[in-house]
């Protein structure tokens, strides 16, 4: 199976085959997944409060749950949930395979319609970079 989705994908493909990404509806059968346009206007929002605003992952998530905007899984968003819908890159149309084995990782341009510019997605991965904390790691004080 495995073999088969990484051929999907190659041909330009959506590999989602449970869910699509928030923004994108994909119905039984359809190869090609298509722009919910509702969801769309949220991810330019969210990409626009985070580049142009300068807002914080977490300033976000609570300014869309105030709004009453509803995640990809109708529940609340969370700092983490903006982080990963700022880190699709779907939404610049490209399809992503295998994010967690480097080794067969690949990103390559889809076939479903862009929902934000190539150099707003490529700003926001820029800030992200930037604004990232490496956390120490804590040593214990006596060995046990």
């Amino acid at each position: 199976m495995r073999v088969g989705f990484e051929r999907w994908a190659r041909e330009v493909y959506s590999t989602c085959a449970a869910q699509s990404s928030y923004g994108y509806d994909h119905k039984n059968g359809q190869r090609v997944q298509t722009i919910n346009e509702a969801e769309a206007e949220t991810v330019r929002l969210v990409f626009d409060m985070y580049v142009n605003q300068g807002m914080s992952l977490s300033g976000i998530a609570k300014n869309l749950n105030l709004r009453g905007i509803s995640s990809e899984k109708n529940s609340y968003w969370n700092s983490g949930s903006v982080q990963l819908l700022l880190k699709n890159c779907n939404y610049i149309w490209h399809v992503r395979y295998s994010i967690h084995e480097p080794n067969r990782n690949f990103e390559t341009p889809g076939q479903h319609e862009a929902i934000i510019s190539e150099e707003l997605f490529r700003e926001a991965q820029i800030l992200m970079e930037k604004n990232s904390k490496a956390s120490p790691t804590k040593s214990p004080k006596e060995k046990n």
